[in-house]
């Protein structure tokens, strides 16, 4: 299996804990799931981070949420296929559950990682508007992570074919 990029690996870290309930999948099912937890972290933490901080420190919250404002703008495109591609790909990695409470129930999951070491100290970090939290663009390492997510999207698609 090809190696992408690894500047995301706190992302694929916190993952292992999605993982547990697949912790008899193979190793493409578990590639996918730290796939998935890599885009979602890329997507989730900066509106995450901007909620949190607004209680932790309030002084730092109109420049957070102008920075949110302007990631979100900037990243737009990207946004949209993490989205997409995630709404197509965890039903299928967790066919026993519905899929809109599967996708609720792993987005939750990253995010509650996410926020877990969110502190004072890390909100007057991100009340920088040039922190990286707002200047990451989710290159090349988050499209990295959507093709392999479709790649292995088609290949489970066709397996499941092959076997009806």
């Amino acid at each position: 299996m090809e190696r992408r990029s690894t500047s995301n690996l706190e992302w694929i870290a916190l993952l292992a804990l999605l993982a547990a309930p697949l912790a008899h999948a193979d190793d493409e099912v578990k590639e996918a799931v730290r796939d998935v937890g890599a885009v979602l972290g890329w997507r989730l933490a900066p509106e995450a981070v901007e909620e949190r901080c607004r209680a932790i420190d309030p002084d730092g919250a109109e420049v957070r949420k102008e920075a949110l404002a302007g990631w979100l703008r900037k990243n737009q495109p990207l946004i949209g296929s993490v989205d997409s591609r995630v709404a197509e790909v965890v039903p299928l990695m967790f066919e026993n559950q519905p899929p809109d409470v599967a996708i609720r129930a792993v987005r939750e999951q990253v995010r509650e990682m996410i926020l877990e070491p969110v502190s004072l100290q890390s909100c007057k970090a991100v009340a920088n508007p040039t922190h990286m939290l707002w200047k990451s663009n989710g290159l090349p390492q988050v499209q990295e992570s959507l093709a392999a997510l479709y790649d292995w999207q088609v290949r489970h698609t066709r397996i499941k074919e092959l076997k009806s």
